[in-house]
């Protein structure tokens, strides 16, 4: 298969999202699939990974709004010159709606890897909420980023051919509060 993996972060970045990307595009590559990354981060030149890279603006919403445009189109242009089989996002948030639009516009299947609820995470974070992660989906807490999140992650969910989670914990989660359909969340 043609895989197109979508990370906001990837080697020699560090982080869980990095070493997931480089450990599962390995995994794939070794059973004979194709892996391609598209990533944000910085690094050096390597064969199969494509850096966006950053955007010179300075200010933050202007320049993460480029940083995403950017990513629509070196996506998009991909998978227009060479066809995927499958698009492989690891979040539910920005890179995760921008891989569901160019998935339906372009009629392939994607798949999101969902370790946590980042809208929930952000609030906890933040302070804008101390509720659990069942109690926060119930009666949503937080400002108008917070209620952004939530929407933009019940979109990509609700677009996903396939999810994959951590725990029977967070496929309930998504069953109960973002109405997914049991059968294409996967523990």
């Amino acid at each position: 298969m043609n895989i197109i993996l979508v990370t906001a972060i990837y080697s020699p970045q560090v982080g869980g999202p990095s070493v997931y990307a480089s450990d599962v595009s390995k995994k794939l590559r070794n059973r004979g699939h194709k892996v391609e990354i598209i990533t944000l981060s910085e690094g050096p030149e390597e064969f199969g990974v494509v850096r966006v890279g950053k955007v010179l603006p300075r200010i933050k919403y202007i320049r993460g709004l480029l940083q995403h445009i950017n990513v629509f189109r070196v996506l998009f242009r991909r998978v227009v010159k060479m066809p995927a089989d499958v698009i492989y996002v690891q979040t539910p948030g920005y890179m995760g709606a921008i891989v569901a639009l160019v998935g339906k516009l372009r009629g392939i299947p994607f798949v999101l890897r969902f370790p946590g609820d980042t809208a929930w995470e952000r609030a906890y974070a933040s302070g804008e909420t101390k509720k659990t992660l069942h109690e926060f989906l119930k009666f949503p807490e937080g400002g108008i980023a917070i209620r952004k999140m939530l929407a933009i992650q019940k979109y990509v969910i609700k677009s996903a051919t396939r999810i994959v989670v951590p725990s029977i914990y967070m496929q309930k989660a998504l069953v109960c509060y973002y109405d997914a359909c049991v059968n294409k969340v996967h523990i």
